[in-house]
């Protein structure tokens, strides 16, 4: 096949390629709930980038009619795929096992549109007619009339995709801290295809006759890029989180890999004399430094045990590790628990054990968000914390994965800079 490069087909591209990068990335943490059909998405996204990109730079009608076909192995599934992702992640499936056979019965839709989209020449259904059309801006691209499943097709995505995000709604309303930031980056990432084939379909689009809806997913990527990479969005999914963290009465303190305290519960919060949602995000060395033996043991990296006084409150604590189904670490869980109230006494000293009692920590005031609060999650996501600096490292798949994620965000901003030169 011969190709004719045109630069309408470079944004394609580049969302193939980082669509692709993100499935890579996904893969190894596949078992975990709700990433097989975000990996999905990935890929059939990229198949689909791919395949717009080939059409527009075919010269030939039964050339771009091939590459219109490629096309929807990701325009059928994606909206089902989303569909899938928002029911397992937010916890929809669990109480409602019944949802799973549901999602199996869906599935029946895009398999049966991508069969008649490879067999329209017998029926027509999809595509009534095609003709090779060029624009003014020198695009030459398809025009259709569409069929009767086209538009049967195209009610069901777009319920698909309308159910998926109230799904995801409703649980960003009952999720806390990083989850909910989390929840809306996935917001956005679905809100911008929606945007985008609306606009085509109301021929409003900005670039006349190039549909925008392949080139809108990479802000959707970059969106869930900003969830996988800042805050591990497949590795430690918050599924029932409220039902049974928030209300324990044991303190629950989960830490990334990084050294910033990614989850926290109201005990453990009341612990540490912060409010939960700016507990989330802060360095732990910083929220943990008047407990010296506390942070020295979570510092060793290994399962650990110990007591320690707040206030007038002593409490025993345990320190976790954190592992995924690859056997790379994702960071430790902290449990406290309340063991009685301090009495105060002289301390008493023995050649192997040592009382020590820090100043309860103050509670922090409410402060009013700043400029630098404001838009530290623009910062964070061109610079994520993730990437800050490499440890020495040992296994080859960490140092592949460090590889990966500092090439993607490099195609982050390349993609970025993209958007705005081609609206503009």
């Amino acid at each position: 096949m011969a190709f004719v490069y045109t630069p309408y087909a470079l944004p394609m591209l580049i969302a193939a390629l980082i669509t692709a990068v993100v499935a890579s990335y996904i893969w190894p943490r596949r078992h975990v709930p709700g990433a097989k059909p975000l990996l999905l998405i990935a890929v059939f996204i990229a198949v689909w980038s791919l395949g717009y990109a080939f059409e527009i730079m075919s010269p030939t009608l039964p050339q771009k009619i091939w590459w219109g076909k490629v096309q929807y192995l990701g325009i059928a599934l994606t909206p089902y795929l989303w569909l899938w992702f928002a029911f397992v992640y937010s916890g929809q499936t669990k109480p409602r096992p019944w949802l799973i056979t549901l999602l199996y019965w869906l599935a029946l839709f895009p398999i049966t549109t991508i069969l008649l989209v490879f067999t329209n020449e017998w029926h027509g259904l999809v595509w009534a007619e095609i003709r090779l059309v060029t624009l003014n801006n020198g695009l030459t691209q398809l025009s259709i009339e569409y069929g009767l499943w086209f538009w049967a097709h195209f009610v069901t995505s777009y319920l698909f995709l309308l159910f998926g995000t109230v799904a995801l709604l409703r649980g960003m309303w009952t999720k806390k801290g990083v989850y909910r930031s989390q929840l809306v980056a996935l917001m956005v990432a679905i809100f911008a295809p929606w945007l985008s084939n609306i606009l085509f379909f109301t021929n409003l689009s900005p670039i006349p006759g190039l549909d925008l809806t392949p080139f809108a997913f990479t802000i959707t990527v970059i969106a869930l890029a900003w969830s996988l990479f800042s805050y591990q969005l497949i590795n430690i999914a918050p599924i029932a989180r409220d039902l049974i963290i928030e209300e324990m009465r044991e303190g629950v303190l989960v830490i990334n890999h990084e050294g910033r305290i990614v989850d926290i519960n109201r005990a453990a919060a009341h612990f540490v004399g912060l409010p939960d949602m700016q507990a989330v995000g802060k360095e732990a060395l910083d929220v943990l430094a008047p407990w010296p033996d506390l942070l020295e043991k979570w510092q060793e990296g290994q399962e650990a045990r110990g007591e320690i006084t707040a206030g007038q409150q002593q409490y025993t604590f345990q320190i976790a590790p954190l592992i995924d189904a690859s056997q790379q670490s994702l960071g430790h869980i902290i449990t406290t628990r309340v063991r009685g109230t301090a009495v105060p006494a002289e301390p008493v000293i023995t050649p192997t054990t040592t009382s020590f009692t820090p100043a309860p920590p103050q509670a922090a005031e409410p402060t009013k968000p700043t400029k630098t609060a404001i838009w530290q999650p623009l910062l964070d996501f061109f610079v994520p914390p993730m990437l800050a600096d490499m440890a020495p490292l040992v296994g080859n798949s960490v140092i592949l994965s460090q590889m990966l994620e500092r090439a993607f965000t490099a195609m982050l901003r390349v993609a970025v800079g993209l958007v705005f030169v081609t609206l503009i």
